[in-house]
């Protein structure tokens, strides 16, 4: 809970109530590998999707695996030209996923929680390791797309997937605020600390 006070200064709690925005669909999957033209998979979020506005902690990707691949599994906030704007705090190692796509499971990459989403931001789940036949799955459904998002791939540059999606789960609301302006000054009664916004980004004083 916060309070906003004169002079976009800005007091209360960093524990929030969170909400989930998803597409649990999974009818086909996608690799990633390196050597394959595509390495990196996201969901970009527009004007009109619920997420555009709120801070993102939690993403939620349905993964699997072929063959060993070996290396690091990263999730990434990015803007809309490709430019990272917050990198997830946890990362995976896809050799402990299961074979097969009718095999995928649920993986969480969280984030610290100081980036509001802004219009065209994609959330992306990155493997450039691997090799033909060691790669990692990513579920997705080929039935059709979000409504204002659009379902993304990195092949060198980043090309748009029509009437298609990934299958996720984004959790979203860490108790900073997210309706400031550039300039705000949060402080946190609960952890005696002080954020200030620039470029919709909480940075610790």
């Amino acid at each position: 809970m916060v309070e906003y006070l004169a002079g976009n200064r800005i007091i209360g709690i960093t524990t929030g109530t969170s909400s989930t925005s998803s597409q649990t669909t999974k009818s086909d999957g996608r690799s990633l590998w390196n050597g394959q033209p595509r390495t990196e998979l996201g969901q970009q979020f527009n004007t009109g999707h619920v997420l555009v506005g709120e801070i993102v902690t939690k993403v939620t990707w349905r993964l699997y695996k072929t063959g060993s691949p070996t290396g690091l599994v990263y999730a990434y906030i990015r803007d809309s030209s490709g430019t990272i704007r917050e990198t997830s705090t946890t990362t995976l190692d896809p050799s402990t996923l299961t074979a097969g796509s009718s095999n995928d499971s649920a993986q969480e990459f969280t984030f610290a929680g100081n980036i509001i989403l802004a219009t065209g931001d994609m959330i992306t789940v990155q493997y450039t390791g691997g090799s033909s036949g060691n790669e990692v799955g990513v579920r997705t459904d080929n039935s059709g797309a979000v409504t204002n998002s659009i379902f993304r791939q990195y092949t060198g540059s980043w090309a748009n997937i029509s009437g298609e999606a990934l299958a996720y789960i984004v959790t979203y609301g860490s108790g900073k605020p997210n309706k400031s302006v550039d300039g705000s000054i949060f402080y946190t009664t609960d952890t005696n600390k002080e954020y200030i916004l620039s470029n919709n980004t909480w940075t610790e004083l």
